[in-house]
């Protein structure tokens, strides 16, 4: 499955230049959210390292450390240069998450 050359790139996953959190930390949450939300799905690809640093101004080698700091995150994603998708893992929205996040407050209740 090939990467969405229509999804906006540099307007979803632009950084603050001059925020002190590094470039590729911002990136990476960045990622990692519009991942969460489901706006890239988990069988969805993020864009080659060398377009993606192209489409936002900033070095390929920014853009290889935020791919590195997803995959030491667990975050389940696909790109042309790497695959890194964990065994067990669920990608819920928003809604989804406050639904299970209920749930599991009623299983803390029920121990107590």
């Amino acid at each position: 499955m090939a990467y969405s050359t229509d999804y906006n790139f540099a307007k979803k996953w632009s950084v603050d230049k001059v925020d002190p959190t590094p470039l590729f930390k911002q990136l990476a949450e960045k990622i990692s959210f519009n991942i969460s939300l489901g706006e890239i799905p988990p069988e969805g690809k993020l864009p080659p390292v060398r377009y993606l640093a192209s489409e936002l101004g900033m070095s390929i080698d920014t853009v290889r450390a935020a791919y590195k700091a997803l995959e030491e995150k667990g975050v389940s994603f696909i790109s042309a240069e790497v695959e890194w998708v964990p065994q067990n893992t669920v990608t819920l929205n928003a809604e989804q998450m406050v639904k299970f996040e209920r749930m599991l407050d009623m299983f803390e209740e029920n121990d107590d």
